[in-house]
């Protein structure tokens, strides 16, 4: 498990690494200054910490909310598809697939875009983390080494009323739980598309 320091000791660990711990690992920051939350959102979908190469919120190539959103607000297909708009958004360089980041200009362009669609949708996004030491270019939970709660964004999901969390991983339960936020567990994979469809619908009533 990876440990919990506060930012400034976490800053600290990080300058005190040597010259090839800091090519291993790096130290990263949440989107959060970014969120749309506010006390008009419905539905804030919680991760521990956006992976890296990405430019906003689950833009991973890999990663399936976007689709499930579009989904339930029947966006599929058209011009406001946030899976559409995401494209671009990281960058992905594998033997199977390669797509470069777009220009800074674009990438400005189409993040704002999609948080207008999230806010007019009472929407948002929420990383449990506000920073982390982890393998260097690594997506994954288990390579965190330390990492700081954003506990005052968490502390304002306790303030909403009527709020649905969800939790898509096991460390932001964890974190969620620890913050006192009541919420959702459920996983991106295994085939539940059909349950996180049906949760947004319901919580965007």
């Amino acid at each position: 498990m990876p440990r919990e320091l506060c930012n400034e000791k976490l800053d600290s660990k990080f300058a005190a690494f040597n010259t090839s711990d800091k090519e291993k690992f790096s130290l990263e920051s949440s989107f959060n200054q970014e969120t749309t939350l506010n006390e008009e959102t419905k539905l804030v979908i919680v991760g521990t910490i956006t992976p890296p190469n990405t430019k906003y919120f689950y833009c991973s190539y890999y990663n399936f909310i976007y689709g499930y959103i579009d989904e339930a607000l029947k966006l599929s297909g058209s011009e406001n598809s946030l899976k559409k708009l995401k494209y671009g958004l990281s960058k992905v360089d594998n033997h199977r697939i390669r797509i470069e980041l777009l220009s800074s200009t674009e990438i400005k362009s189409r993040v704002d875009k999609i948080k207008c669609i999230l806010k007019t949708n009472k929407i948002a996004f929420l990383d449990t983390m506000d920073k982390v030491i982890r393998k260097r270019n690594s997506p994954y939970d288990k390579d965190i080494l330390y990492y700081s709660v954003d506990y005052a964004r968490l502390g304002k999901l306790k303030k909403i009323k009527n709020v649905t969390v969800i939790a898509n991983s096991k460390l932001a339960s964890a974190l969620c739980k620890e913050a006192g936020v009541n919420f959702t567990y459920l996983a991106q994979r295994g085939g539940r598309k059909e349950e996180w469809v049906n949760l947004i619908s319901e919580a965007l009533k």
